[in-house]
């Protein structure tokens, strides 16, 4: 769409107006002069011909001719009768004052519809005094006189016309100067603020529009400008609530990770709390075979009975026991300590696995609950924390152990999988399923449904934030017939 000046549009609507004024007027006095010569014709020769018929009644009585030619001849006078032409009740013309324009009106159209231009025709009955019908007047009626009042009426219409456009443009450039200008110019220095996003910008009046008097078009440029004046302030305002809106947001951010990882270190405490007896017995174990390797040792070094094929397999024992005692304290180790600032590395998800199952074996085989490790043959390397990813696996053979404690038949399955360029695994329980309800605030901050002393509600919330730091996601899957929770990595 073209865009168009409030200035040009207000010259445009001027001018339709006063060309519109101008035709209504100049309409206006050819109407009125043409209804009132028209008035003026009927009415003058109505009397005329009144008058003119009264006097030739006599003379059309006794036929006298000539009479009835000298009471027309007495019309000469007036300018506008071209002719006067008396006619009896046979229609024949008894007497004219002008033989050849009726000869001519009459014979010669051609020269007929040159003069209807200008020629008007009356007609008057002429009624004798028993009311009988004896003739009747034509008058042939020139209309150039009229024509020369119109011509000048119109030249008066056209003058005042043009009057008026120039008095029009006049106003028009003195309204466009004292209206647009100003509000053109605050405009322009509207869109300047608005491109910019510089709220700081002044707005003066141009010495043009300072006055003493204000109007309207100064009411307005003072309030924008103090509108900016708002505006500025308002935005030092919002800059400063900003600002410390970000300290704020800082300030938190760093305290939640604090208490998160707060919460993390207490949550491994807990867990090595709770899973102490069985790591110490899978401590005390190797210990004890150390023990008796080393009994035997000394034995037959006491009895000088020094087989090389038993002291290799003793050393082996021993060795061997030693690595699986270092693997658990490595373990425990990576565990324990805080992973969250590591760099994410390249790590097989089947040896977190194992590392991780470590901790809650034994656990499980005294309580009598079966646990079903299928660990998927291939490439499962994922990018993570290790020792953050053990710590969610643990958190799932945690709670699922908390779930089933009671049941009679109770088993756990750790199943990994590798499909649609994802890679995880999955930790399901014998246990029905999770309700809605409970389902809704699953993973919410300090939301728990153990009994008291045996959980704080963290757990599968930190689970979650973890799994999200490290590119993977902790979902609960729906579509099984079990309790069953997915740790996926996308690769």
């Amino acid at each position: 769409m073209k865009n168009r000046s409030l200035s040009d549009a207000l010259r445009i609507y001027q001018s339709y107006l006063t060309i519109s004024i101008a035709c209504f007027f100049a309409l206006f006095l050819i109407t009125y002069e043409v209804l009132s010569y028209r008035n003026f014709i009927i009415d003058s020769f109505s009397g005329i011909g009144e008058l003119v018929a009264r006097n030739i009644v006599p003379a059309m009585t006794f036929k006298d001719t000539d009479e009835v030619a000298r009471v027309l001849s007495t019309l000469n006078k007036n300018k506008e009768i071209v002719s006067a032409t008396a006619y009896n009740a046979e229609n024949k013309m008894l007497a004219t004052t002008n033989p050849d324009t009726v000869a001519g009106i009459i014979s010669n159209a051609s020269q007929w519809k040159h003069l209807q231009y200008y020629l008007f025709i009356y007609q008057h009955s002429i009624i004798g005094e028993d009311k009988e019908n004896m003739g009747k007047l034509v008058f042939v009626i020139s209309i150039k006189p009229f024509l020369l009042d119109l011509c000048k009426v119109v030249f008066f219409t056209l003058l005042v016309s043009s009057l008026a456009v120039i008095a029009g443009q006049s106003i028009m450039n003195r309204l466009t100067n004292r209206v647009v200008v100003p509000l053109k110019n605050l405009g322009s220095r509207m869109a300047t603020i608005s491109q910019s996003k510089n709220y700081d910008l002044q707005i003066h009046q141009s010495p043009a529009e300072s006055k003493v008097s204000y109007d309207e078009i100064d009411v307005l440029t003072h309030e924008f400008t103090h509108l900016m004046e708002v505006i500025r302030a308002s935005n030092i305002d919002l800059k400063m609530l900003n600002l410390n809106l970000e300290n704020l947001v800082t300030k938190r951010t760093k305290e939640r990770d604090l208490e998160r990882m707060k919460a993390v270190q207490s949550g491994k405490i807990a867990a090595l709390g709770a899973m102490s007896a069985g790591i110490a017995h899978e401590i005390n174990n190797p210990l004890a075979a150390i023990k008796v390797s080393s009994d035997i040792l000394s034995m037959m070094v006491n009895e000088k009975m020094l087989d090389e094929k038993v002291l290799l397999k003793v050393t082996t024992d021993i060795h061997r026991m030693v690595e699986r005692i270092t693997t658990i304290i490595k373990g425990m180790r990576s565990f324990t300590r805080d992973g969250s600032q590591d760099p994410l590395v390249e790590t097989d998800l089947s040896k977190i696995v194992e590392e991780t199952l470590i901790f809650v074996s034994t656990r499980y085989k005294n309580n009598k609950v079966n646990l079903e490790v299928n660990v998927k043959e291939g490439d499962l390397k994922v990018m993570c924390r290790s020792s953050q990813i053990s710590q969610v696996i643990l958190n799932l053979l945690n709670n699922a152990y908390d779930a089933i404690e009671l049941k009679e038949d109770k088993w756990v399955r750790v199943d990994t999988f590798k499909e649609d360029h994802k890679i995880g695994l999955t930790v399901t329980d014998c246990g029905a399923g999770i309700p809605k309800e409970i389902l809704e605030r699953l993973f919410e901050p300090f939301y728990t449904t153990k009994g008291l002393g045996k959980g704080t509600g963290i757990g599968l919330s930190i689970s979650g934030s973890i799994m999200e730091s490290n590119g993977g996601k902790l979902v609960y899957d729906e579509t099984s017939p079990n309790t069953s929770f997915r740790i996926e990595f996308y690769v």
